[in-house]
């Protein structure tokens, strides 16, 4: 039994998996198809991160949500992304793409899942599938619950992982659902907020409610992805990776990167 106030660090094989369900982006024109617009970083903009010391064996850091058995499961299907409400589009999208970058860059195993595709759900996003090509997909033919398909939940369960992140569309019922279900076989439920989309505040307010008074957590992307990080210092690219994530969906991040190195060239 760990002492309190005792830590270790996680190793990046006990970083926890994903499972992507499509159940948001829809009738999205061409038009208005938003991409994060990546702020392409010089060396000099990743001057300030220092490198790791040999002498570094450890990190005193303790996370709520941990960085060991997890499972990330997101609902994103273009069919649905029109229901949309409580986030603007261009704002929620990148929200989602995010994460799924964030899962990427510390290699997060993934499992993407849909139910109806063939139906008003539509496939999945596929900026999803561009980015992560070699996940496990679970089609569901038609549960609304993801926890109600076997194929799905043995694909969970044999990550062996017990701490599970969610997001999707929509939050009251494609990201409850399976987070009530998932608390009650004894799981540690995260609730990925900003990448979770419904109809308006007051829906997204009383499922989140709902949602935490179960047990669940809440958290945002940017805090997923700085918790795997854990330290500037450490990989990957002693921190480089994590600042392009960054400067690459949260472009006032880039500006700030960018600021404060024309700022310690010119010194």
């Amino acid at each position: 039994m760990k002492r309190p106030g005792s830590y270790r660090l996680w190793s990046q094989q006990e970083l926890f998996g994903w499972a992507l369900e499509p159940r948001c982006c829809s009738m999205i024109s061409n038009s208005i198809r938003m991409q994060a617009i990546p702020l392409l970083l010089s060396p000099p903009a990743t001057q300030w991160l220092m490198p790791l010391p040999a002498a570094v064996a450890a990190v005193n850091c303790s996370y709520r949500c941990g960085h060991t058995s997890h499972c990330y499961l997101h609902r994103t299907q273009t069919g649905l992304f029109q229901l949309v409400r409580d986030y603007d589009v261009y704002t929620f999208k990148n929200n989602v793409l995010a994460l799924a970058a964030t899962a990427k860059l510390y290699g997060v195993p993934t499992i993407l899942t849909s139910s109806l595709e063939k139906g008003p759900n539509g496939p999945l996003l596929p900026e999803l599938r561009a980015m992560l090509p070699n996940t496990t997909f679970i089609p569901r033919p038609g549960e609304i619950n993801a926890w109600d398909n076997t194929d799905f939940v043995n694909a969970v369960k044999a990550t062996g992982r017990k701490k599970l992140l969610l997001a999707g569309i929509v939050t009251d019922v494609c990201v409850l659902f399976p987070t009530l279900s998932a608390l009650a076989e004894g799981y540690e439920v995260y609730v990925v907020v900003d990448a979770s989309g419904t109809f308006n505040e007051a829906v997204r307010d009383a499922a989140l409610g709902r949602a935490q008074q179960a047990g669940a957590v809440l958290i945002n992307w940017f805090a997923v992805a700085c918790e795997l990080q854990k330290d500037w210092r450490l990989p990957p690219r002693a921190g480089a990776g994590l600042a392009e994530l960054l400067a690459g969906y949260l472009p006032q991040y880039g500006n700030l990167i960018t600021s404060h190195s024309a700022a310690a060239g010119s010194t």
